[in-house]
């Protein structure tokens, strides 16, 4: 459901006012232009601001707009950086994604110890994409012995 202007104009309110996680929703409506046009700059502006705050989501966020280069210049380095701080807390995608670059090797070294631990970790908080590697991974390591 496409968001108004009018609830764009109250989360500006309450994301200027400090809160949060009203910050990493603003982050959100800028990048998806729910209310407001699109402007992936300026999502990555909010989303760092909840992200400084422990906000998992919008760590999620600035790891998924660095590794694919929206609104900030394409680094992966820092994509694993906001992707590792939301993965700490528990939080599946990133998690998921943290296992991904460590099984491509993108820009950490590969390390299939780290891929399964992440990828397992996602795995137990339900994210099927997870369970799905979990299981593909382990068969290709027990055609290997």
């Amino acid at each position: 459901m496409t968001k108004s202007t009018a609830e764009f104009q109250k989360t500006l309110v309450k994301a200027e006012a400090g809160d949060s996680t009203t910050q990493c929703d603003l982050g959100y409506m800028y990048s998806e232009g729910e209310g407001v046009p699109e402007d992936c700059a300026e999502a990555v502006e909010w989303f760092l601001k909840a992200a400084d705050q422990g906000i998992a989501d919008a760590q999620y966020s600035l790891g998924f707009m660095y590794e694919h280069g929206n609104g900030v210049e394409q680094d992966c380095t820092e994509a694993v950086k906001w992707y590792s701080k939301a993965a700490n807390q528990d939080h599946a995608w990133a998690q998921y994604m943290l296992a991904s670059m460590y099984h491509t090797g993108e820009n950490v070294p590969q390390d299939y110890t780290k891929v399964l631990k992440w990828y397992r970790k996602a795995a137990d908080r339900d994210l099927a994409e997870a369970e799905y590697a979990v299981t593909y991974f382990c068969s290709l390591c027990s055609y290997s012995t």
